[in-house]
């Protein structure tokens, strides 16, 4: 893939990534579709350039998005967002076995992290009840979305090899 591309197709995954973390935030945390989101980022960028650019350029959108005017407020709680689609990632492409449970044992453990990382940046202020309904809701975003494009994604089909007779 050239440069360009690569430039083009972050861009795109910046804007629907920034799409979705206002989405997000303005329904309080209720739907959440800035996880599935960076996950599927992550995915399809993979082998396609650096994974790092991508990891920057969530975290940057990530911590810029709450608008509290205090940077380092916004980096603290861009992790959370930002480690889990990192952790997805990772999972699935070191998982081996049945795909499909791959990726839902991924879902899981990415939004398990972000429950986490959520609980030790709000501290005081972690609400258990509202943990519970994050990691089922971000599981489930994360599996429904990368089923769907499973689902709707045109398959490669394996094209022939060419024989070369050599006419002697």
């Amino acid at each position: 893939m050239s440069f360009s591309r690569f430039v083009a197709r972050t861009a795109g995954f910046a804007l629907v990534y920034l799409l979705a973390l206002f989405a997000g935030t303005a329904t309080d945390g209720i739907v959440w579709p800035a996880a599935a989101v960076g996950a599927i980022w992550l995915l399809a960028q993979d082998g396609h350039g650096p994974r790092r650019y991508g990891i920057l350029t969530m975290m940057v959108l990530s911590a810029l998005v709450p608008a509290t005017g205090d940077l380092l407020a916004g980096l603290t709680q861009a992790v959370p967002q930002v480690v889990p689609a990192v952790l997805f990632v990772w999972l699935v492409q070191r998982w081996s076995g049945n795909r499909t449970a791959v990726v839902a044992g991924a879902a899981t453990t990415a939004a398990v992290s972000g429950v986490v990382l959520q609980g030790v940046v709000a501290g005081a202020d972690f609400d258990w009840g509202f943990a519970g309904y994050a990691l089922v809701r971000d599981t489930v975003t994360v599996l429904a979305a990368v089923l769907l494009i499973r689902l709707v994604a045109p398959r490669e089909t394996p094209t022939p090899k060419r024989r070369l007779y050599v006419v002697r």
